[in-house]
């Protein structure tokens, strides 16, 4: 399993390298733009790292001009994230790249075997703090 999600996510890395992204800022994107996770802690928990890494992701990503960091609140401690133009164009022009990478392993596998691959991460998934989201990749390209 981990030399499949290795190889996986270099196969990605190289998918994004045109955008000059990274498979985590990928992430990171699509968390804020598709999944509404705009808020540093929220992005940590739906991607499933550390919110230091996230943090550190973010201030990478703003000086890039790839997201923003708005605070909000009385007390300024609430930060509300969203995509500038640039990071909303790399997204966008990314996606069919991810659809293309993902095709290509999935279409190895017959109908049975996907159910069967499915039923299996749902089981090794079983009791993780992790959302049904995060473990599927939306078909469309957003909105």
């Amino acid at each position: 399993m981990s030399l499949a999600t290795k190889l996986m996510q270099s196969s990605l890395d190289g998918a994004l390298a045109p955008q000059k992204i990274s498979l985590m800022q990928w992430y990171i994107l699509a968390g804020v733009e598709i999944e509404n996770q705009c808020s540093p802690s929220d992005l940590a928990d739906h991607i499933g790292v550390s919110r230091p890494a996230v943090s550190r992701l973010l201030k990478s990503m703003e000086s890039d001009k790839l997201i923003e960091r708005n605070i909000i609140g009385e007390d300024g401690r609430t930060r509300l994230l969203t995509l500038t133009d640039d990071g909303r164009e790399k997204l966008h022009a990314s996606w069919a790249d991810i659809q293309k990478h993902e095709l290509c392993f999935m279409s190895k596998l017959s109908t049975a075997q996907l159910d069967a691959l499915n039923d299996i991460i749902n089981t090794l998934l079983d009791g993780v703090n992790v959302e049904p989201s995060q473990a599927e990749q939306p078909e469309d390209e957003p909105a």
